[in-house]
């Protein structure tokens, strides 16, 4: 590892659960990086010897142990926080399955030091083999930036291009951005929450860049997702209700659920009538929340942080 005197204050976050199949390539991979880095890991509750293992392997890196699973943003919000009471000048999260290249992030630090109007800056995202990009990343890339591929592949690539949403795995965070935009919404327990983070950073006049230079590794490709049909519905709807882009948007998306519920019992269609009224009573009954938290992401500081 080679060290700057001239480099911020840089922390990685990493949230784990059960993580024990990549603990070794993950933290290996950040304490080879070409910059001096803090390490902070939330774990959320493992019931494997992933806490044990990382005391015995890496024990500089600076251990927050959770007696439960608090979710993706929680946990993050916790150690953003302590990440910058301790003088934190940018926080990189990285994902328990994911690893950097040895200079993917010092890269990244010294993009964002020279575009302060860029809250989050994020490499390019491949899967864990590295012979194609992950398929999450592509896929909505290719619909907000699909220039960047192309570029990739005439060999005429820029320093950053602007994206609407790149996912939480690997994200450098300026201080500039947590001292606006604030934390993760606790309305968003997994997945969801890095949509809604994106639209709260265009809200406050930030903007989200990915640099085709650097690399992460995101080994998620043979893993199916657990997340059902009603809570992918939800998190939709949620993400929607949640965008302060959009003036009174969650009256309509309460409106447009009903009507759904209407039309799926006058169709008969079973499974989808039974989603949209899980989700009609979930945004019934926290709508007072999601009002609540409309207002604080309209907010300019460090909203869902220090709570």
């Amino acid at each position: 590892m080679k060290y700057s005197d001239t480099i911020p204050s840089i922390y990685v976050i990493v949230v784990t659960h059960n993580a024990l199949e990549w603990l070794d390539r993950c933290f290996t991979s950040i304490y080879e990086s070409t910059i001096l880095l803090n390490v902070i890991v939330f774990d959320n509750a493992s019931n494997d010897t992933t806490v044990a293992q990382i005391v015995e392997k890496f024990p500089n890196i600076i251990l927050i142990e959770s007696s439960k699973n608090l979710g993706f943003g929680k946990a993050n919000n916790i150690a953003i926080e302590k990440a910058f009471k301790e003088g934190a000048d940018y926080v990189f999260l990285l994902n328990q399955d994911a690893w950097v290249e040895i200079d993917t992030i010092s890269t990244l630090v010294k993009i964002a030091q020279k575009k302060p109007d860029y809250g989050i800056i994020s490499p390019l995202h491949l899967n864990g083999e590295g012979n194609d990009f992950d398929y999450g990343f592509y896929s909505y890339i290719s619909i907000c930036c699909s220039k960047l591929f192309l570029d990739i592949i005439l060999d005429n690539k820029k320093e950053l291009y602007d994206v609407t949403f790149v996912n939480a795995a690997a994200w450098l965070i300026s201080k500039k951005c947590i001292e606006s935009v604030g934390g993760f919404s606790p309305i968003f327990f997994h997945y969801g929450e890095d949509y809604d983070y994106s639209n709260r950073l265009k809200y406050h006049q930030l903007k989200i860049g990915i640099n085709a230079d650097t690399k992460i590794y995101h080994d998620r490709a043979n893993r199916i997702s657990r997340t059902n049909f009603n809570e992918i519905t939800l998190q939709s709807k949620l993400i929607l209700s949640t965008n302060i882009n959009h003036i009174s948007i969650q009256y309509k998306v309460v409106l447009q659920t009903l009507f759904n519920i209407l039309r799926y019992a006058l169709l008969l269609r079973h499974r989808s009538l039974i989603i949209e009224i899980f989700c009609f009573k979930f945004l019934i009954l926290n709508f007072n929340k999601i009002l609540n938290i409309r207002k604080r992401s309209a907010t300019l500081g460090t909203s869902f942080l220090n709570n």
